[in-house]
Formats: structure tokens, sequence, C-alpha cells
């Protein structure tokens, strides 16, 4: 039937996709290997080990086996179990047994749906390491910048500014904690954004991002609500909103010098031309020493 056609074409992508992709991590282990081999012999093994590109590499290796580890464990076991205690309930069904096989039928269906339970748990923690995998490459894609100097420019430009935006960060928590509090002592008995000090402390975050919803404390807290709103407004949005775009501002300028200095340095468009034009050379050359040989 189509329905069974569409269901096996499904089966057969989802296993072509999940060879392709165990196929891929082999490669980068093996990859990764080769890059520890050579580092070795290069004697710089300890800072490769440390650096930051290497941890991440490793991170997201962990989780592409944790991944297939859980997926093949899915698909292997715990279908096979389930489906092997539905098909003797099923059989029970259509022979009638005596009553103390039901017992022990019903036992064995009782104990599955605990299993079930647990594998459902399991099944949440499954797929936050598969998002947080899928965050890990997407930072990765920077790594592949470096190639080009243009693109690597924002890489270039956080880690200039890294430890900066670090103690920017502490003060910023510092801030929002100080309001937090205040707004959770003064606010939380009437107004629902401040009922606790971790709403309040997610209130104060958005009001930082420019998400201001001050309705209900402007109607609850006439005088208070609109001074606290106005000092919060100076200092965090503010002051402390510009001092972070300083800070990156002040690295970007710094790379963009920097990489002036240097030579005239192509575009990715340029690049990618002349790689066009030299692949077409190389076929061009190629068939032409095979139509005149």
């Amino acid at each position: 039937s189509i329905a069974g056609a569409i269901r096996l074409m499904e089966q057969t992508s989802v296993l072509v996709l999940g060879c392709l992709f165990m196929f891929m991590v082999i490669f980068m282990i093996c990859q990764k290997c080769y890059r520890f081999y050579a580092e070795h012999g290069e004697g710089n093994l300890k800072e490769y080990i440390f650096s930051l590109w290497n941890i991440l590499d490793c991170s997201n290796l962990l989780l592409y086996l944790i991944s297939i580890a859980g997926a093949i464990r899915w698909e292997f076991v715990l279908e096979k179990r389930n489906f092997e205690t539905w098909d003797s309930f099923r059989q029970v069904q259509t022979t009638n047994p005596p009553v103390n096989q039901w017992i022990g039928i019903v036992r064995d269906l009782l104990s599955s749906m605990e299993v079930v339970e647990i594998e459902a748990v399991l099944a949440d923690y499954f797929i936050y390491v598969q998002a947080l995998s899928l965050f890990l490459s997407m930072i990765r894609l920077f790594k592949f910048f470096q190639f080009q100097p243009r693109l690597n420019l924002v890489s270039t430009t956080l880690a200039r500014s890294l430890i900066d935006i670090a103690h920017f960060l502490v003060t910023f928590a510092v801030m929002l904690a100080i309001f937090s509090g205040v707004g959770a002592l003064w606010f939380g008995a009437r107004v629902e954004g401040f009922q606790s000090f971790y709403n309040a402390f997610i209130t104060m975050f958005s009001w930082s991002l420019g998400a201001f919803v001050t309705t209900e404390l402007f109607a609850k807290h006439v005088m208070l609500g609109p001074v606290f709103f106005v000092i919060f407004v100076i200092t965090n949005y503010i002051v402390m909103l510009n001092l972070f775009l300083g800070i990156v501002l002040d690295s970007y300028d710094i790379e963009t010098s920097l990489m002036k200095q240097l030579a005239e340095q192509e575009s990715v468009y340029t690049q990618l031309r002349s790689i066009a034009y030299r692949s077409l050379y190389a076929v061009g050359a190629k068939l032409h020493a095979l139509v005149t040989g």
C-alpha cells in the first residue's frame, strides 16, 4: 500500500542518514587522533590539548557518541523488548489462558510501563544532549572561517574582547541581582513580575533587553514604580548597554586596523571566483591534453 511504501521510505532514509552520520563521526575521530599524533611529534601536544577549539571539538565528539549510543539502544533494545511484551499479551488474548497466566502477563505489562516512564525521562535528557550537540556544531563553524580574514573578523573580535566581556558580565549580574532584590521586596506583594527573586531577575533581564512591560507596576505603584523604572533604565539599559557595545567596538576597531596593516585581503567572492577559474582551467588543460595527445 501507499502508506507502507511511505513508511518504508522513511525508515530507509533514517537508516541511510544514520549510517552517514556514523561514518562522519568515525572520520572526525580518526582525524582528531592523527592531529594528536602530529602535534605530539612537533612537541606541541599539551598546548593543543588545552586549546579552546580542541576542547570544543572533543566535547562535540563526545555528545555525538552519546547520541549514537542512545539511538542504537532505542532502536534495537527497547523497541524489541516492548514488541515482545505486547506480542505475548496478544497471544494470551487469543488463547484464553487461566487466571494465573493472566496475572503474570499483567505484571509484565506493569513493569514494562515503569520502564517506559524511566525511558521517557531519559528521552528528555537525550533531546537535551542532541540540542547541545547541535549548538556546539554551530559554534564550530567559526573555526572554519579562519581561512578567510574577513570572515574570521567576528571570531577574532570576540576572542580579543572575551576577558573584558567576562568582567562586564560579572558587574552586570551584580547590578541585576541588586535591582531584583529591591524590586522583589518593594513590589513582590502586588506585582506578578516581582513575586519572587527569580521572577524579578527575569523581569530585570527583560528590561535590560528593551522589553519594558510596566503597566501593572505603574498602576499599583504610582510614585515608586516610575522612580524605580527610571533609575534602572539609566543605570542598566543606557550605561551598561553602551559599555558592552564600547568593549566590542573597541576590539573590532583594533582587529580591523590589524587586518588593514596586512597585505590586501581578498574577499570571499574573489577567492571563490579564483578557485572556480583555476578548477576550470585545470579541467580544460586536461581535456586539451587528452584531445591533442
